[in-house]
């Protein structure tokens, strides 16, 4: 008895440029087993698995760097605040806890000229100055100014 071996030729998985897998598919009891759009088929799903472990990969990056960069904002001694668009609270580090007064939990959702731009006279500078900094466009606006705790 004679075995009949119809191999798929291999098939890689890239992902980008790089190899990071095969797909090889054998029927071992019939010659011309494969059509061309099954080769076609599993050309695609190939394909698609190759981009699934670039996805997993550069989810499990971005994972990492969060993580790194949540420690950094937590454990930064100077205060750090991020806003919306809308200027109100999106983040608000211990440090800022610290030098405005206000816990976290009472910060966010909140705008932040309110919180700690209460005076009057301050007020309507650190306005401006949210709204200046909400539209710069080269991420580059420093300020010191005045705020009330």
């Amino acid at each position: 008895m004679v075995a009949i071996l119809d191999e798929l030729p291999r098939r890689p998985m890239l992902a980008g440029k790089e190899l990071v897998g095969g797909i090889t598919i054998q029927d071992f009891e019939r010659e011309n087993a494969y059509t061309t759009s099954f080769v076609r088929l599993i050309e695609t799903i190939a394909a698609n698995m190759g981009t699934a472990v670039q996805n997993a990969r550069l989810f499990n990056e971005v994972t990492r760097r969060k993580e790194f960069f949540e420690v950094l904002f937590q454990n930064n001694p100077v205060a750090v605040v991020t806003i919306d668009n809308n200027a109100n609270v999106t983040s608000w580090n211990p440090a800022a806890e610290f030098l405005f007064g206000y816990s976290q939990q009472e910060a966010i959702g909140e705008n932040v000229d309110t919180l700690v731009a209460s005076r009057e006279d301050l007020h309507e500078e650190a306005v401006t100055y949210s709204n200046t900094g909400l539209n710069v466009t080269d991420n580059a606006f420093q300020v010191i100014a005045k705020r009330t705790r």
